[in-house]
């Protein structure tokens, strides 16, 4: 079982003896509860962090490397800020960009804008307080926090690589963008934040579209699925 067509096709690059037929796509899925309850979470979340409810806010959640695009998302802050002054960046994760993060935000007074949670343990009330999730990987497995905004109801701006298009809708549940593009992600952050029925069709768009693909059900009911068509449908 692979977890994407993307992660299929590359198997079959390293091991181009097996036979394709025998590899089955099984999506991962998250329990989408956490991120369908207590809408007031995120309203706490951003309180907590002396946010206001007009400032919009871009997070990204995940590892703070370099694979995940970090360096991309720090070039694009200052011109978010240009046309959005008024937009807060969170960056949630550990990695070894951590220090490097730190330092642009001291270097570049962005104090009142960007903020470092570093590890964080409450990620739906996380991606329930954000506006617009942000993912710009070189490369990338299956990118679970994809799934978590999209349950959220939070649009997404991610590059078109790897297993991302499997995820994301171009246009429709968020903005695909081409690797090391921090111009064109800064245009689509403001692209969503600036036209409040875009933020909440590509919202609901991607809610309804991870309900239907990327539930932790989904993926258990097609794993078992895959081990009845093995076993002849014996149970």
């Amino acid at each position: 079982m692979a977890n994407s067509n993307s992660t299929k096709q590359t198997l079959l690059k390293e091991a181009p003896w097996l036979d394709s037929n025998r590899i089955e796509v099984v999506y991962k899925g998250v329990d989408p509860g956490p991120y369908l309850e207590n809408a007031d979470k995120g309203l706490r979340f951003r309180e907590s962090l002396g946010i206001s409810k007009e400032s919009p806010v871009i997070g990204f959640v995940g590892q703070i490397i370099e694979r995940k695009g970090i360096p991309d998302i720090i070039k694009s802050i200052p011109l978010v800020l240009e046309k959005l002054p008024n937009a807060r960046f969170l960056f949630a994760g550990e990695g070894i960009l951590a220090d490097f993060l730190n330092s642009e935000i001291k270097k570049n007074g962005w104090e009142n804008s960007v903020t470092n949670l570093g590890f964080c343990k409450e990620i739906p009330a996380l991606m329930k307080a954000l506006d617009v999730l942000l993912l710009p990987s070189i490369v990338e497995g299956f990118g679970y926090v994809l799934v978590e905004a999209m349950l959220a109801a939070k649009p997404v701006v991610a590059t078109n690589v790897s297993s991302i298009p499997e995820i994301v809708e171009d246009n429709k549940t968020g903005i695909l963008i081409p690797v090391h593009a921090p111009q064109q992600l800064a245009d689509s952050i403001v692209k969503i934040l600036s036209d409040d029925k875009v933020l909440k069709n590509m919202g609901e768009n991607g809610k309804q579209r991870a309900l239907h693909n990327f539930t932790l059900k989904s993926m258990l009911d097609h794993i078992e699925s895959v081990f009845l068509s093995i076993t002849g449908n014996c149970k």
